[in-house]
C-alpha cells in the first residue's frame, strides 16, 4: 500500500517511472524476447523477423504501441483538467529511454561487436554453431577473419578448404563465393550480414567484406 501513497503524493515522479518502464518494457519485448524464446523453445522462427509466428508478430506491435497509447490516455484525460504536468512527465520517460537507444545505437553496437569478438578457429567455422541465433560463431569471428588478411591471395579451393563450401550467391551475383554470417549485429536487427568473396582470372581472392543485404 505504501507504493500507492508514493504515487499519490508524487504524481509527476509516479507518470515519468511509468514512462520509463513501459518504454524499457517494449525494448526488452522488442529486441530481447525473440532471442530468450528462440533459445528456450529450440524454434529459431522466434528470432527470425520474416518467419516468427503471427500471434506473436502480433503481440509485438501491441507491446510496441503500448507507450503510446499510454502517453494518449494521459494527454485525453488532461485535456480536461488542462493539467499538462503529468503527460509530459510521462513523456520524458519515454524520452529518457529513446535518449539511452540512441546512444547505444550511436555507440554500443561498437562495444558488443568487441565484446562477443571471437579469433577465428577454421574447425569452428566450418562447424557452423547456431546455438545462438543472434550471435552466430562465424558472426563472432568474422570481423577478426577479415582484418587478418588471411583469405588475401588464396585459391578458392584453399578458401572452401579453410571456411567450407560456399552459400547460393543469388543475392549477391557481383561476388563469386559468399557466407552467410546470420543477423545483423546492433540494435535493429532487420538485415543480415554475410562475407563476400571476389576472385581474380586465376582464381585467386582479390577481395572480401563483410556486407548488409
Amino acid at each position: 500500500m505504501k507504493i500507492f501513497g508514493w504515487t499519490r503524493r508524487h504524481p509527476r515522479g509516479s507518470a515519468l517511472l511509468l514512462g520509463l518502464a513501459l518504454s524499457l518494457g517494449e525494448f526488452w519485448f522488442t529486441f530481447a524476447a525473440p532471442g530468450l524464446l528462440a533459445r528456450l523453445t529450440g524454434n529459431p522462427d522466434f528470432a527470425d523477423y520474416d518467419a516468427r509466428p503471427g500471434w506473436f508478430a502480433l503481440l509485438m506491435t501491441l507491446i510496441g504501441w503500448l507507450p503510446w497509447l499510454g502517453l494518449a490516455a494521459f494527454i485525453v484525460i488532461r485535456l480536461a483538467g488542462r493539467k499538462w504536468s503529468r503527460p509530459l512527465a510521462y513523456f520524458g520517460g519515454i524520452a529518457t529511454v529513446y535518449a539511452g537507444v540512441l546512444v547505444y545505437v550511436l555507440g554500443g553496437i561498437a562495444f558488443e561487436s568487441y565484446w562477443n569478438a571471437r579469433e577465428f578457429e577454421p574447425a569452428a567455422w566450418r562447424a557452423n554453431d547456431k546455438s545462438d541465433p543472434s550471435r552466430p560463431v562465424r558472426l563472432r569471428m568474422a570481423d577478426d577473419l577479415v582484418a587478418s588478411g588471411r583469405l588475401s591471395g588464396l585459391h578458392r579451393t584453399e578458401v572452401e578448404r579453410l571456411l567450407g563450401p560456399p552459400g547460393d550467391k543469388a543475392m549477391w551475383k557481383d561476388w563469386d563465393m559468399v557466407y552467410y554470417l546470420g543477423p545483423e549485429r546492433g540494435l535493429l536487427s532487420l538485415d543480415s550480414e554475410w562475407l563476400v568473396i571476389r576472385l581474380g582470372t586465376d582464381g585467386r581472392v582479390l577481395r572480401h567484406e563483410i556486407v548488409r543485404d
